[in-house]
């Protein structure tokens, strides 16, 4: 039985966690992994491709909150594995710290990294 449904994924990096070295030369702000912050998937969106094989009832509350759950841990075992979402998340990060900074640290070299 193969199932679709729609998924939004918001990841990001914790600011709060961000780290902050000052050097005569040079602002090095180190920035934490990326995380997955929240996984919503859209409960009118889930489809079987195959109805005769559906196993599941809509009009009972458990087979639906059971399609949900399954639907969402199938969103999270996917993104760990989704090098581009980390990557894009990074970058948007990386861009937001250098626009927030980049005009007041003076001469110095904006040097933004993340923790490995």
């Amino acid at each position: 039985m193969t199932t679709s449904y729609r998924a939004e994924v918001r990841a990001g990096v914790d600011l709060s966690k961000a780290n902050t070295e000052v050097t005569d030369s040079e602002v090095t702000v180190t920035l934490p992994a990326v995380e997955i912050f929240d996984i919503s998937i859209d409960n009118d969106s889930i489809q079987y491709y195959d109805e005769k094989a559906a196993l599941l009832n809509w009009e009972r509350k458990e087979d639906a909150l059971d399609a949900i759950a399954s639907a969402k841990e199938d969103v999270e075992q996917q993104t760990k594995e989704m090098d581009d979402l980390e990557t894009m998340a990074q970058e948007q990060a990386k861009t937001l710290i250098t626009g927030l900074l980049s005009e007041t640290v003076g001469d110095k070299t904006l040097v933004v990294k993340f923790e490995e």
